[in-house]
């Protein structure tokens, strides 16, 4: 097949879990194979009891997804309400603090390890259009890496919500100044990396 039919699709968010960040990408994914465009899939393990409302638009393409753990992070996706689940939530808010820069609430920086070698086996089996859906945000920047190795691809950012100028979501307002502009950096790294660039928000 093509190259220009291969497309691997990097979802944090995607049905079987919750919330309406994966129905886009969901019903854009079945058309995409219903249109013979060869896409895969890599998202976030759904860590909840709770299934997607569209969990249906995926069944036909359920061998073409991968899910990879999220981790320690999986802690901070939820709202604690017992005592065990408010230990957990603050050992797993200062863990996140000491292992990542900016905005230790986005989940998606405790998976890009496990997502790169994955992007790069694609890659070599000739897939030459990645893309990444945000929020969370900050994967996206680390992906920035794989194409600075592979130039030839095409790198495709999703943008479902403002990132830095969001003042009501995602923690961003209560990060420190440091924090704050670390945000700011990948961000503008992203705007000088991609090649193409979707929202649907003003940003």
């Amino acid at each position: 097949m093509s190259s220009s039919k291969k497309v691997l699709l990097i979802a944090y968010t995607f049905p079987p879990a919750t919330g309406i960040g994966g129905r886009r990408w969901a019903k854009f994914a079945k058309y995409l194979h219903r249109n013979e465009i060869d896409i895969k899939v890599i998202a976030a393990k759904n860590e909840s009891a709770q299934i997607s409302n569209w969990n249906s638009d995926i069944s036909s393409i359920q061998d073409r997804i991968t899910y990879l753990p999220i981790g320690f992070s999986k802690h901070l996706a939820i709202i604690p309400s017992t005592i065990s689940e408010k230990i957990m939530y603050r050992l797993a808010r200062i863990y996140a603090q000491l292992t990542q820069k900016g905005n230790y609430y986005d989940k998606s920086g405790q998976w890009v390890d496990m997502v790169l070698p994955l992007i790069e086996k694609e890659i070599k089996n000739g897939c030459k259009n990645i893309i990444v859906t945000c929020a969370p945000f900050i994967h996206s920047y680390h992906f920035t890496t794989i194409k600075e190795k592979y130039p030839e691809i095409n790198y495709i950012v999703d943008f479902r919500d403002p990132w830095t100028n969001n003042k009501t979501a995602y923690g961003f307002s209560s990060l420190s100044k440091k924090r704050q502009e670390f945000e700011v950096l990948a961000e503008k790294t992203i705007a000088n990396s991609a090649d193409y660039i979707i929202t649907v928000a003003d940003i």
